[in-house]
């Protein structure tokens, strides 16, 4: 699956390019981290990896906003910043992006979730790291 076919199946919409929905994204990133970390501070470690991934989520969006898409789930946001941003983000970090993706699946809808301080830290790290390299993209 690439960017053409979630724009054929409607999974990703072009639009015109907004830097101020770009803007906005990134305080919404930055709000969820402070949420994670937060959570963690209080051993809530499902709430901590819920949220980093939410932060992590809308600074990826504030990248389709940039460039004029909006998305309809969380996997076109993958695809498009696997194809659109792999060097700018890294694969490591677009790799911890889709891990926290399925981790935040698991915290949500699992049934047994087993997730420790150790995963929760490593995740607020990482979303406080990969909204560090949005907002380097952006030049915010």
């Amino acid at each position: 699956m690439n960017i053409n076919d979630c724009l054929r199946k409607r999974w990703l919409i072009k639009e015109n390019p907004d830097l101020e929905k770009a803007k906005q994204s990134v305080e919404i990133s930055k709000a969820k981290l402070q949420e994670a970390e937060l959570a963690l501070k209080a051993n809530l470690i499902e709430s901590a990896i819920v949220f980093s991934y939410a932060s992590m989520f809308h600074a990826g969006r504030a990248l389709l906003f940039k460039d004029g898409f909006r998305e309809k789930g969380h996997v076109p946001l993958l695809i498009y910043l696997e194809e659109k941003y792999p060097l700018a983000i890294g694969k490591k970090l677009l790799f911890d992006f889709n891990t926290m993706r399925l981790e935040r699946h698991d915290s949500l809808y699992g049934l047994k979730p087993d997730y420790g301080k150790k995963e929760a830290e490593y995740a607020v790290e990482t979303a406080k790291l990969f909204l560090e390299t949005v907002a380097k993209i952006l030049g915010v």
